[in-house]
């Protein structure tokens, strides 16, 4: 019963809501060095990540990945913006993570202001984004 009542609890929380004003990126062009800085200075909790370079060729496979597939993949998060529609994804080479042992990720801006972190990898057979995890908003 317990469980229930916490489950419930958490259907009931707000999700968060972008802020009033603030800086909206829409492309790559919007990417100023100052706001790459600040994407990259919100909360990154996973240690042992860092910034890194990748392959022009395996960010053009990635940035595809990634915008075909953010509506189904798994988000790990529970307080999420609510999305039902995604108007805009920018997928930068300078937002790009990884750990060392393989995890590959994006910091991601869907919509204008929303920072999410996505995990990306190649099956064999294709390039594919597999997770989400919202990390706040751009303001």
């Amino acid at each position: 019963p317990d469980i229930a009542k916490a489950l419930e609890m958490v259907k009931q929380v707000e999700p968060p809501k972008p802020p009033k004003n603030g800086a909206r990126v829409y492309s790559e062009a919007d990417l100023t060095p100052e706001m790459v800085q600040k994407i990259r200075s919100i909360y990154n909790h996973t240690e042992g990540r860092y910034w890194s370079t990748i392959e022009p060729q395996y960010h053009s496979q990635y940035a595809e990945a990634i915008k075909r597939d953010f509506m189904k993949i798994r988000i790990i998060n529970e307080q999420v913006p609510n999305i039902t529609k995604v108007e805009s994804i920018v997928v930068s080479d300078k937002l790009y993570l990884e750990n060392g042992r393989g995890a590959e990720e994006y910091r991601v801006i869907v919509n204008g202001n929303q920072i999410w972190d996505v995990t990306v990898g190649f099956t064999g057979k294709e390039f594919v984004a597999s997770l989400a995890c919202f990390k706040g908003f751009i303001k």
